[in-house]
């Protein structure tokens, strides 16, 4: 079990010291927004003229940029708070 705690203290520390900017950009942006919106690409296909459709997916990658950007902050903050926690009960 001492083991997996290790690991996961290991990966946490990764993240740190990679910064909130990179986890923001992979994890937010490409991982989280750049997902949905293609997501909102393929149903919004059917839905929109070709024009219209070219609009609602400019729309929705701006809204997923920054969407994806915030989600990736918050997330960031919640593991560096988890991580702090984790370590503060681990010792």
């Amino acid at each position: 079990m001492a083991d997996i705690h290790q690991l996961r203290l290991a990966r946490w520390q990764r993240i740190q010291e990679r910064g909130i900017w990179r986890f923001a950009l992979v994890q937010g942006v490409v991982m989280y927004g750049l997902t949905l919106w293609l997501i909102f690409a393929v149903l919004g296909w059917s839905r929109y003229t070709h024009h219209d459709w070219l609009r609602f997916v400019g729309i929705a990658l701006v809204g997923a940029v920054i969407g994806g950007f915030l989600f990736g902050v918050l997330m960031y903050s919640f593991t560096m708070w988890t991580y702090g926690r984790y370590r503060k009960h681990s010792s």
